[in-house]
């Protein structure tokens, strides 16, 4: 299972890492002189997410740091292309590192307007900026869509930003971009 979770974690990382990387300017195929380099990918609006969270509920601590786990409560998204609410009953189970970086599972269901559900599994990088700036915390989201309206979903990388909302303190906002060539 440690293995499973650190094979997600690594594909997670190194996918965010090349989109973000990517976006920022950096051609590793002309570093690398391959003559037909893709165009630099771009990130598009996807939707919005408004995820309500519960208490944070300590599960111990262990030689990686302190695993911890917050229940989904419910919450919203929206999009240009699809919205409706996000389900209780999903859960965010996190891994505290001892330098403080958090890394976050979180899996739950959104259902659409028209009664779609779409199943949502997203890992999650959290740590404070070396810049001084705001947190890092980038999200790479696996979206799984039933065939119908929606399957295109299930065609593309999905990558997100999460942010706390200031008057909000038990809920976060999710913004969803999918990888464009």
């Amino acid at each position: 299972m440690v293995d499973s979770y650190l094979s997600r974690a690594r594909r997670a990382a190194f996918a965010v890492g090349l989109v973000f990387m990517t976006a920022l300017g950096a051609a590793p195929a002309q570093a690398l002189n391959i003559p037909s380099a893709p165009e630099r990918p771009h990130l598009e609006a996807l939707y919005e997410a408004v995820i309500h969270i519960g208490p944070t509920r300590s599960l111990g601590h262990g030689p990686n740091g302190e695993r911890r786990v917050m229940p989904i409560t419910g919450g919203t998204f929206k999009g240009e292309r699809l919205e409706g609410e996000i389900k209780a009953g999903g859960g965010d189970r996190q891994l505290i590192r001892p330098n403080g970086t958090r890394e976050q599972e979180t899996s739950y269901e959104m259902k659409t307007v028209d009664g779609v559900t779409i199943k949502v599994r997203n890992e999650t990088v959290v740590h404070d900026d070396l810049t001084g700036s705001a947190p890092y915390a980038m999200s790479y989201i696996h979206l799984s869509v039933p065939a119908g309206r929606y399957a295109w979903l299930n065609n593309y990388v999905v990558v997100g930003t999460l942010t706390p909302i200031p008057d909000e303190p038990r809920s976060m906002l999710l913004n969803a971009y999918r990888v464009m060539p």
